[in-house]
Formats: C-alpha cells, structure tokens, sequence
C-alpha cells in the first residue's frame, strides 16, 4: 500500500470513531516511511484526539527533530506538555524546536493560557521562555498583571522574583508591590483599597512635571497643585502620613510624595488606572470612595472644573475617621463644597493630631458675608490661616498653641 493509499485508510477508520485503530495504522505507516512529516502531523492530531497525550507527544518530537521550525508543531508540543501539568519536561521538548519559533509559541500559548485563566500553565510558559532569553520579560509581566486582576497574590510572588532576576527596573515590581501592601489591608478599612492593572509612573516624572491625563503625558511646570503645595511646605512641621481628599489624577498626591513617605488618597469619581499613571504606588494608597460627616451612599457627578467629567454614578461615602489612621500630619481637601462636612466627619482625627491643612475654597461657594463655613468650623479648633495660593482659593491652616 503507497501513502497515499494508507492516509487515505486511516481517514476512514478514524472517521468511523475508531481512533485507537487510526493511530496505530497511521504509526505504521510512518514505520514504513519514517521521513513524512505529514504522516507525523497526522499522527500527533490522532493521538491526541484518542487522548493518547503520550504517543502524540512522542509524535511531535518525531516531527520536530525532522522540521524545527514547524510553527503548528512546536506550539502543539508546549501546549500538550503544560495541558498535562508536565512543565518540568518542556526544555526537553523545546530543546528540538528553533528557538525563535519557539520562543513565539510560548508567548502566544501565555496569552492563550491567561484568557482561560490557567495560570499554572501560563506562569510556566513565561517563566520558560524567560529562561531562554531573559529580555523577553513581557509574557511574565503579562502573568503579573493578570494575576494583580485576579487578586492571586501567593501566585505573584514567583512571577515577581523571576521579573526581578531578569528586569530589576521593570514597572511591574513596584506594581506587584503595591499590590501586596493594598491586599494586605483589605479588611483593615471600611472599604478596600484600589488594585491596579498596571502602572507606567517613573522617578523623573516629577522632576519634568510630567502628567498623564488618560491619553498623552504632558508637561505642566506651573500646575496649581505644585504652586499651592510649595506654598504650604513652609509650615510642614511633623513628620507622619497626609491624607489627599479629592485626589482626581494624583496632580497634588505627586507633590506629597516629596515630603511623606504614605498618602492615603480619596476620590470618588476618577478613573483609578490615570491615577496609577501619576503616582508612585509604592507610597500611596487610593480608595474610590466619598468623605463626608456620615456613612451613606451618595450620587456623584463631575467637579466643579470638569463638570462633564464621567458619568453619574453612585458611591460610598465614609467618615475621615472610619480610616483609623494614625500620626496623620497633613490633610488636603479639594472637594467642591462639602469642605464642612469632610472635617466633621474626620473631627476625631483633627483635634488629636493637629495636621496641617490644605483647604480648597471655589469661588462661587463662599458665602457673601464673613469667612467660608468650613474656615469658621477650623477657627472654632484652633486653626488659623497663615497663607494662601496666589488666586486666593487654597488655604492653608495651621493649628497655633494659644498663649497666656
């Protein structure tokens, strides 16, 4: 019987649902005419079809040793070898492939794997092809980010010590990070802390005044938040955490992170992922949530600047003081006109550590006689102004010891 003749066979058989008997009749014929690669390519499809895995194994390395830049091959071979939770024999396997073809397969099978959320056989794939070239990171930071999606963080300590050894100033490590200390405390506060997919901030950010705003980075050298912060800095006198109420993109948190090594930040209406953009993450901590004198749900819209920005939606809202937080030295509140109700709400905190606070006044919501509520509620605690932004909207109030 020619090839053709016996392939022709081992259709029918296998077409009757005999795939045992097709396998073993298209071995045959490979036996006959060891050199056919589509003979072997059958042949690993029928093994694996008849769930043979170890014979359509035995099969693909046939093929391999005879063609190693068989792409469909090589990727079948990686892909049955982590299927069968073996990852320990896949250098073995790979070892026969061209390394660039195989170094595509098992970026793609990671891709593959992390859609099924397998992540064994996804971690397996990058950590391998890591070990073949460690400049092709991007699978296992890949890995990393799905693993900080789904919330796996005994997982991600593998894949971040591999990222480590290969790429120490990858993004991701301080990703991976901040995801470990935010995990870390939920259940500590009301509401847990944001997780992020990604983070793209870097050290000389700051040093250009570079934002990200969801779509380009620009460079903002005179930005109000840094002109108001420097204003404020003068009379940082304790060390201890600050509290950014309000912190939209991260604009002011960036300038916090100068003076403080934690922030703890509020905003319940922006988009978390620019925010993670802005800021190092290792020092900050973001929740998605509303202050105010008592816990609730309230319907949030844009801010008085950016009226349009996203849509209505409802959130949760907290006391300042529901957080727990200790040696807070710093507080800074942009909140278009529950300023009030912030500091009522954050009372206990305020009168036992005395921050120093920032205190954001729009125009069009002072009161026409006398000082903004908000100020008197200070006043009332020993506060007092002791100096402001050059547009008179930021105020900075300090906590002054009475004498005599």
């Amino acid at each position: 019987m020619d090839l053709r003749s016996g392939i022709t066979a081992v259709r029918r058989v296998a077409s009757e649902g005999d795939l045992e008997g097709a396998s073993d009749q298209l071995r045959d014929l490979y036996n006959a005419a060891p050199g056919s690669r589509g003979v072997l390519q059958r042949l690993g499809k029928l093994y694996a079809a008849a769930g043979r895995h170890e014979q359509a194994l035995e099969a693909l390395r046939c093929l391999l040793a005879l063609d190693p830049r068989n792409r469909a091959a090589v990727e079948r071979a990686a892909r049955l070898v982590l299927d069968m939770s073996r990852a320990a024999e896949l250098p073995a396997v790979m070892a026969r492939a061209d390394p660039d073809v195989a170094a595509d397969a098992l970026d793609k099978l990671t891709d593959e794997f992390l859609r099924l959320k397998r992540y064994s056989q996804a971690q397996a794939a990058a950590r391998y092809l890591l070990g073949m070239d460690p400049a092709k990171v991007g699978a296992m930071e890949r890995t990393a980010s799905a693993l900080i999606t789904e919330c796996r963080p005994s997982e991600l300590l593998s894949v971040v010590a591999a990222i480590s050894a290969a790429r120490p100033d990858s993004p991701h490590l301080a990703l991976a990070e901040a995801f470990r200390n935010s995990f870390a405390m939920r259940g500590h506060f009301p509401i847990d802390p944001s997780l992020f997919a990604e983070s793209q901030y870097k050290a000389d950010y700051l040093l250009q005044d570079l934002f990200f705003d969801g779509s380009s980075y620009s460079e903002l050298p005179d930005n109000p938040c840094k002109v108001s912060f420097a204003v404020s800095k003068p009379f940082i006198a304790q060390e201890g955490v600050a509290i950014d109420i309000g912190a939209g993109d991260g604009r002011y948190c960036r300038y916090l992170q100068q003076e403080f090594e934690k922030v703890y930040c509020f905003d319940p209406r922006r988009s978390s992922e620019i925010f993670a953009h802005n800021v190092d993450l290792l020092r900050s901590t973001h929740f998605r949530c509303a202050l105010g004198d008592v816990t609730s749900e309230i319907m949030v819209h844009g801010s008085a600047d950016e009226p349009e920005y996203g849509k209505p939606h409802k959130a949760k809202r907290f006391r300042l003081d529901d957080f727990r937080f200790d040696d807070v030295a710093y507080i800074k509140i942009d909140v278009d006109g529950s300023e009030t109700d912030i500091l009522a709400g954050g009372e206990d905190t305020i009168v036992r550590d005395r921050p120093l606070i920032m205190l954001r006044q729009n125009d069009e919501r002072q009161p026409s006689n006398g000082k903004p509520q908000s100020v008197e509620w200070l006043d009332a605690r020993g506060y007092k102004q002791v100096a402001s932004c050059p547009r008179g909207l930021d105020l900075v109030m300090k906590y002054v010891e009475k004498t005599g």
